[in-house]
């Protein structure tokens, strides 16, 4: 679950090795600004979808893992997981953007203000059960602060960042209460197909967005 991370943002570290150089020449803050979006937009897919993915085939998953069907608890801690996470995931974009900003200090302020969030909240859900253990990974969504900072210093409104990857959080949502409604009895073809369905739907969402980096199958660089 914890690859959710490392896989969203891997293609969006291209990106950004020259923002703190065209920062400095205001005819490039289009640029920038496409670019930043551009970047978000597959950090969201990249990191919902597979987020989407775990979260549906999370019953086959653990029953792979543990050579056992999971228990109720178990299974619900899998899930939380892969919501923390895929959640999570979406910082990667606004991690390189405030790093490319010269924001090296806020960054440093909320990286380590998030891990001491999570720890304690980990420490403290650990007496009670593993679902609130898991649970308490949700300290670390303070590095969502990442990315209103960082695309804030890129001048994007909120609203307007907000707006490139709502309607992919909202299907993340729509896709999370589907596989909560499927029975734990459901088949493994009718996991997988509704799974297919889901980030299907996302993949939709994701080329009409941004056909331009599908044909050239990269992030265009900066210059």
């Amino acid at each position: 679950v914890k690859q959710i991370n490392s896989f969203s943002a891997m293609p969006v570290q291209p990106l950004l090795p020259k923002l703190s150089e065209l920062r400095a020449q205001a005819e490039r803050w289009k640029t920038i600004q496409r670019q930043v979006r551009a970047a978000l937009q597959v950090n969201a897919f990249l990191a919902l979808g597979m987020g989407i993915g775990l979260f549906t085939l999370a019953p086959l998953a653990m029953e792979i893992l543990l050579s056992r069907p999971a228990t109720a608890a178990e299974l619900a801690s899998m899930r939380v997981a892969c919501v923390i996470y895929a959640l999570f995931s979406l910082n990667g974009t606004g991690y390189y953007v405030l790093l490319g900003m010269n924001g090296v200090r806020s960054f440093m302020i909320i990286q380590l203000a998030s891990g001491c969030l999570a720890l304690g909240l980990v420490t403290l859900g650990s007496r009670y059960s593993l679902l609130a253990a898991v649970a308490g990974n949700a300290g670390y969504l303070g590095v969502w602060a990442f990315s209103v900072l960082g695309v804030r210093l890129a001048r994007v409104p909120i609203s307007t960042w907000r707006g490139w990857i709502d309607p992919a959080l909202l299907w993340f949502g729509t896709a999370i209460a589907t596989a909560l409604v499927l029975p734990r009895s459901a088949s493994p073809s009718v996991l997988w197909a509704v799974a297919l369905a889901q980030c299907l739907v996302l993949t939709i969402w994701f080329v009409r967005q941004q056909p331009a980096l599908i044909r050239h199958q990269r992030i265009p660089p900066a210059r």
